[in-house]
């Protein structure tokens, strides 16, 4: 791990003996494609290992009451920490998960390790990274899985995850049919397809939120171009023309687009924490709209608080922030997939990446017990750790952001409050400074 900028800060959490990190997950897929392309000695940062909504997965190997102390040392010694959604756990606190994966699909590619020891690749996934050909098995009994009975899982997210691998590594998409795993993820969009895929999702809204979460990661890990190809290879398409004809709470806009099947353009995406109480998501996960330089209200620079050089590029229009408590806890992150093009042209156009960022206003109503009316509070103003991606494709050019809301958004939902927010891509222009 010390080839990774980041968490070579932490001296390979020398204070922290005999809890042996270890980083696995999407990270560790992508850093050892990342090392199979660079120069041996090369270091690797962080931001290019977390690409929209990945996290940061550390297991380590000491006891549960470790876990906290090990947060609060990355959160003090990793350089914007802040910016990164940390998920660690104690071995002892993931034998469920890891009884699943015997039940589960292996994509061995996936289940590469990286510790202060080196690499753990148990199933040669570092093979299929260097010829860009990857695996995915399929065994006979995932419903004898752990989580599968309890509503915790669905054989169908590995295929999506197996999907956004394939799509992560700019494998050849002329050459899809040779993939080696395709012919089992096709079997498996068939039979979520015609099984009861979808009614077990409806009967949880874990499932919901992880279903639409998985679905979303996959369409903003391609081009559309290239999504659409691939997923009329794959049987994918069938799958989401499944999920649009269903009763599943998918937003309305999400629904024509996966009818239409690449024949539209693809909406605003908006992905957020899996919520408690009554919703699946913290803000609806597709279809927010985004203006240029005009929104739904005349809103005062003064309450922006820009700091000088800062302009507005594109502002969203007023969002309902659903109340509950976010399992994950805190911090929370939101996550916005837009389409750099606005109402008046491309305004990020000349800035870097590391120049944009996002300011969100939010107030809170409370509902009069007398007239019946919402009372609106005053807009208060957040300048939240907000890290921008830009993604090229041959018809359009996209923003990725990852916005860490910390705790604001949290509560015990509360249902005489709610609370609503608009949130502004701001960027720092040097020509503009006064």
């Amino acid at each position: 791990m010390a080839d990774i900028f980041q968490i070579d800060q932490l001296g390979v959490l020398k204070d922290f003996e005999g809890l042996a990190p270890t980083l696995h997950g999407g990270a560790a897929f992508r850093f050892a494609m990342s090392i199979s392309e660079s120069q041996p000695g090369a270091s690797v940062d962080l931001f290019d290992l977390t690409p929209f909504t990945a996290d940061v997965d550390l297991l380590h190997a000491g006891p549960e009451s470790d876990t906290w102390p090990l947060y609060h040392k990355v959160l003090n010694r990793v350089p914007n920490a802040d910016c990164f959604r940390w998920e660690i756990r104690s071995t002892e606190n993931q034998r469920d998960y890891e009884e699943a994966l015997s039940f589960s699909p292996r994509i061995p590619a996936r289940r590469i390790a990286i510790s202060a020891n080196g690499i753990y690749d148990p199933f040669d996934g570092i093979e299929d990274i260097r010829t860009r050909r990857f695996r995915y098995q399929r065994t006979v009994n995932f419903e004898k899985s752990p989580l599968f009975e309890p509503g915790k899982d669905l054989e169908v997210f590995t295929a999506l995850l197996y999907m956004q691998t394939i799509f992560e590594a700019n494998a050849p998409f002329t050459k899809l049919s040779a993939q080696p795993g395709l012919k089992a993820a096709r079997e498996v969009f068939v039979d979520a397809s015609r099984g009861d895929t979808v009614e077990r999702a409806s009967a949880s809204e874990y499932l919901i939120g992880r279903l639409i979460y998985l679905v979303i990661n996959c369409l903003t890990s391609a081009s559309p171009e290239q999504f659409w190809q691939a997923a009329r290879q794959c049987s994918l398409d069938v799958f989401l023309a499944r999920v649009a004809s269903s009763n599943l709470p998918v937003p309305d806009v999400l629904r024509e687009y996966f009818s239409a099947a690449g024949k539209a353009p693809r909406p605003a995406l908006s992905p957020s924490a899996h919520i408690t109480e009554g919703h699946a998501f913290r803000i609806p996960p597709a279809g927010i709209e985004w203006m240029g330089k005009g929104s739904e209200r005349q809103f005062d620079k003064s309450e922006l608080r820009l700091v000088d050089g800062q302009r507005v590029l594109a502002a969203s229009e007023i969002v309902e922030i659903h109340e509950g408590m976010a399992p994950s806890g805190s911090p929370e992150f939101l996550f916005f997939d837009i389409d750099e093009s606005f109402d008046d042209g491309r305004p990020t156009a000349r800035l870097k990446d590391t120049d944009i960022s996002m300011i969100v206003l939010a107030r809170r109503q409370i509902e009069n017990a007398r007239s019946m009316t919402p009372q609106h509070g005053k807009w208060d103003s957040y300048a939240f750790p907000c890290i921008v991606q830009r993604r090229l494709s041959s018809s359009s050019s996209r923003l990725s952001i990852r916005l860490n809301t910390l705790d604001v958004f949290q509560s015990e939902g509360d249902k005489s409050t709610t609370t609503e927010a608009q949130f502004f891509l701001v960027g720092l222009d040097p020509e503009n400074r006064t």
